[in-house]
């Protein structure tokens, strides 16, 4: 059942990516126009829609499953970012991206909308935890990891503190644990803009997949290696890690952290690449490609974790 759901909502996505596509094709989106977009997206669409995934009453039941799904995801970074390290040495070509996408999947443009076509606000409120530790890691090992310096600087903590998606993620645990009720006047236009992320997001990932140059990207062999091992080898420790919790934790925790990380290669690691000044072609080339292939390796993850779980 959750395969088919999985297969249904990434089915819809297809058709919203598939959009983007066409408008860059024909001229409607530019590149300087899907920059202004995406900043519109990641600093005002994405951070309301965490926030108003937060706008319930109080349950401790859901905030304890809020802190197993930010222990989880904890967990799931220190573990690819050690992997990454021991598996990808420092002589391998481009290291410093192959090692980007062991840890940073695109949880936040695609598994968000994902988690909710499937599980509505609630599955936004769990992916908004594995979004706090993504922001947290990202800015801090993934920056120090692209830009070659081994100490956190003062403007990457600020980096962190101000990330939009954190301060969201920050007052909209005080509107939960506090049961703050905000006026529908104000509340429903801004749900109304939080619900715009997922079409913007679709529409963003097909104007990417448009500009990437695929025959270039298919005749480099790292790229299929490296999209298996993002898309269906990495996922399988979350499978194991999600089903040592199965029957202690509620389902729908489970399934946003499986979900999240097995997501494809983030779209932060082409942005760190050109500000890094790394070369983005293999970043843009594993984007593009992962993001493609995902559209069959997602509803696959899901059914093995709902085969395994449901034999527990």
């Amino acid at each position: 059942m959750l395969a088919q759901i999985t297969a249904i909502s990434v089915f819809k996505m297809v058709i919203m990516i598939a959009f983007g596509f066409i408008f860059t094709k024909t001229g409607l989106i530019t590149p300087a126009v899907n920059d202004g977009v995406t900043k519109v997206l990641m600093n005002v669409f994405c951070p309301l829609a965490m926030l108003c995934s937060f706008v319930r009453e109080f349950d401790p039941a859901q905030a304890r499953s809020l802190l197993i799904m930010l222990g989880l995801s904890f967990v799931f970074f220190v573990v690819m970012i050690f992997l990454a390290k021991v598996t990808i040495k420092d002589t391998v070509p481009d290291y410093e991206t192959i090692r980007m996408t062991f840890a940073y999947s695109n949880a936040g443009f695609f598994g968000i909308p994902l988690m909710q076509s499937i599980f509505g606000s609630d599955g936004v409120l769990y992916e908004s935890m594995f979004m706090m530790m993504f922001m947290s890691f990202v800015w801090s090992h993934g920056l120090m990891l692209m830009s070659g310096v081994k100490k956190m600087t003062k403007a990457a903590l600020m980096k962190i503190i101000l990330s939009p998606n954190i301060i969201a993620a920050f007052i909209g645990l005080v509107i939960f644990v506090c049961s703050i009720k905000i006026p529908d006047v104000i509340f429903s236009p801004i749900n109304s803009l939080g619900n715009c992320m997922t079409p913007v997001c679709m529409v963003v990932s097909g104007h990417i997949i448009a500009m990437a140059d695929f025959k270039k990207v298919l005749r480099d062999k790292r790229v299929y290696i490296y999209t298996a091992l993002r898309l269906l080898i990495l996922p399988l420790f979350s499978v194991a890690l999600a089903l040592a919790f199965s029957g202690h934790v509620e389902r729908t925790v489970l399934v946003c952290f499986v979900m999240a990380s097995a997501c494809p290669v983030g779209a932060m690691i082409p942005i760190f690449c050109n500000a890094c000044g790394k070369d983005s072609n293999l970043a843009s080339g594993l984007f593009g490609f992962s993001t493609l292939v995902c559209l069959a390796t997602l509803p696959a993850i899901a059914a093995l974790y709902e085969a395994l779980s449901a034999m527990l």
